[in-house]
C-alpha cells in the first residue's frame, strides 16, 4: 500500500498562548506527568492511497486536518523512544458536539507510522565555574599562582519531540474558526532500569554477552587524540531483534539501545537519534573526530532493562483552524 502527500491547503501558525489542557492522568502515575505536549502549528493536507497494489489507478484525495505538536520530557533517562503519531479518539466541535473517533484512514503503513524514535537531545557546553574576585585578589597579595580553570564539560540537555497528528475532514466543522476539545494518546516506550556495560577500545579474541540474544566482539580499535575508528562484530541468537519496534511489539527482557564512546576524563560521544534498532544499535563501523573526547578509552554499550509500552493521554483546548 503507498500513499502520499498532494496538496496543502492551509495553514496556520500556533502563539505560545495558546491553551493547551494538562493530560488527563491518573494522579498516582509519575510516568503520564513526565510529559507535556503543546501543538506548533495546524494546516489542511490531502493524500491518497492506492486502493489495489496490482493496479496504478488511486483513490480519491480525502483532506484531513493535520496537527504539529511538540512533546516535553521532565525527566528522560528511562524514556527509551516516543512513536511521531499520535491518535485522536475524541473531538468536542466549537457548538459543542461530542464525536468518537473510531476508525480513521490515515497515511502511510501502520506500523512505519508508529515505529519508536529516541528522545531528542541538545549538546551544549558547560559554563566554567568563576573564581571570586576576593580568591584571586588573596592568591596575588600572597604571589600564588592563578587557579586551574577546568575544561567546561559537554553536557545533553532534552529538547522536545515530535509528534503529528491527524483528522479527517468529517470529524470537524469545516466552517468554523476552531476546535474546542480534542483527546487522544501517544505511545511511549520506557525502560524500568538503564544498564552499562563497558568493553575495553581495543581488538580483543572475546566476546562479551549483552543480552541472552546478543553477543559482542571488537575487531578494530583505534584512537588519537583528534580521530577515532572501529569495527564490533555481533553474534546473535534466533530471537534477536532485527526490526524497529513499534507499540505491540514483543519485548525481551533486556533490549540494547545504544553504543557511547567514552574518554579517559568519562566524556563520551553524543547519543544516537532515530529509530530503534537493536542491532544496529551496537554492531557495525564507525569513525570521526575525537577532539571533543580525546582518546577513546571505552566502549558502553546501553541496556534497557524491562522495556515496557505506555499510552500517554492528552488533552488540547481552542485549536483554531486554518482558512482555507
Amino acid at each position: 500500500m503507498g500513499s502520499g502527500w498532494i496538496v496543502i491547503l492551509g495553514v496556520i501558525a500556533l502563539s505560545p498562548c495558546l491553551q493547551v489542557a494538562p493530560a488527563a492522568s491518573d494522579p498516582n502515575s509519575k510516568i503520564a506527568d513526565a510529559f507535556d505536549i503543546s501543538l506548533r502549528g495546524a494546516m489542511y493536507a490531502a493524500s491518497t492511497s492506492v486502493i489495489d497494489s496490482s493496479q496504478s489507478g488511486f483513490g480519491q484525495p480525502a483532506e484531513c486536518l493535520r496537527l504539529d505538536c511538540e512533546i516535553g520530557i521532565s525527566d528522560a533517562n528511562l524514556v527509551l523512544g516516543l512513536s511521531r503519531r499520535g491518535k485522536i479518539t475524541q473531538v468536542t466541535n466549537a457548538g459543542g458536539g461530542i464525536v468518537e473517533v473510531v476508525d480513521q484512514k490515515l497515511s502511510g503503513p501502520t506500523n512505519i507510522r508508529y515505529i519508536y524514535h529516541t528522545p531528542r537531545y541538545h549538546r551544549q557546553f558547560l559554563a566554567p565555574i568563576k573564581v571570586p574576585k576576593w580568591k584571586k585578589a588573596i592568591r596575588s597579595f600572597l604571589r600564588l599562582p592563578p587557579p586551574k580553570i577546568a575544561v567546561p564539560p559537554w553536557s545533553e540537555k532534552s529538547v522536545p519531540s515530535r509528534m503529528t497528528l491527524e483528522l479527517d475532514s468529517g470529524l470537524y466543522e469545516p466552517n468554523s474558526e476552531k476546535i474546542s476539545r480534542i483527546e487522544g494518546h501517544f505511545n511511549v516506550l520506557m525502560a524500568e532500569s538503564i544498564e552499562h556495560i563497558d568493553v575495553p577500545f581495543k581488538p580483543s579474541e572475546e566476546w562479551v554477552r549483552l543480552t541472552d540474544e546478543l553477543e559482542i566482539r571488537v575487531l578494530e580499535a583505534r584512537s588519537t587524540g583528534s580521530q577515532y575508528n572501529f569495527r564490533i562484530k555481533t553474534r546473535r541468537g534466533k530471537r534477536a531483534f532485527r526490526t524497529p519496534l513499534f507499540p505491540g511489539s514483543d519485548l525481551p527482557n533486556r533490549y540494547p539501545v545504544g553504543r557511547l564512546l567514552v574518554g579517559k576524563d568519562g566524556r563520551s560521544t553524543s547519543r544516537r537519534s532515530g529509530p530503534i534498532f537493536g542491532l544496529g544499535s551496537v554492531g557495525g563501523s564507525g569513525s570521526g573526530g575525537g577532539g571533543r573526547i580525546g582518546p577513546i578509552e571505552k566502549i558502553r554499550f546501553v541496556i534497557a532493562v524491562n522495556p515496557n509500552h505506555h499510552k500517554i493521554p492528552f488533552v488540547l483546548e481552542d485549536i483554531p483552524l486554518p482558512r482555507q
